[in-house]
């Protein structure tokens, strides 16, 4: 990949617009790389994203660890109720937006609501057999 220039904990890929994204981004992306090191930022308001993407309103960012395993830095963005959207791409590339509601997906897969933070709903059977 490659990288245009580095600043402080980022590395920018040269086409990565970035000085759109909305300061919840920033935070995000300062407490992940305060947790697992260096990030190359790939994406930002740029790039082909769908068409109602957050990307294009400053409220989505792609990036990819340069010190840590993308599922180590995962597990970080997991544990973070700011980032509402969180996807994971090929190449140890990840995504994350600021969404009202939390969804993740893995690689291109169709976006799901992720329970891990939230609780998984229990079916009729599972909650009556919890009261019993």
């Amino acid at each position: 990949m490659s990288r245009d220039y580095c600043e402080g904990s980022f590395c920018f890929q040269n086409k990565a617009r970035v000085s759109c994204l909305k300061p919840e981004v920033w935070r995000i992306l300062n407490k992940v790389a305060a947790r697992v090191g260096r990030l190359e930022i790939t994406s930002g308001c740029d790039g082909k994203h769908a068409k109602n993407s957050y990307h294009y309103s400053g409220r989505a960012v792609d990036f990819r660890p340069m010190q840590a395993s993308a599922s180590a830095t995962l597990a970080v963005l997991r544990h973070m109720p700011e980032a509402g959207g969180i996807g994971t791409y090929g190449n140890a590339l990840l995504h994350a937006d600021v969404r009202p509601t939390r969804i993740s997906w893995n690689h291109f897969r169709k976006a799901r609501t992720s329970y891990a933070h939230y609780g998984r709903p229990r079916s009729a059977r599972a909650r009556l057999a919890a009261a019993n």
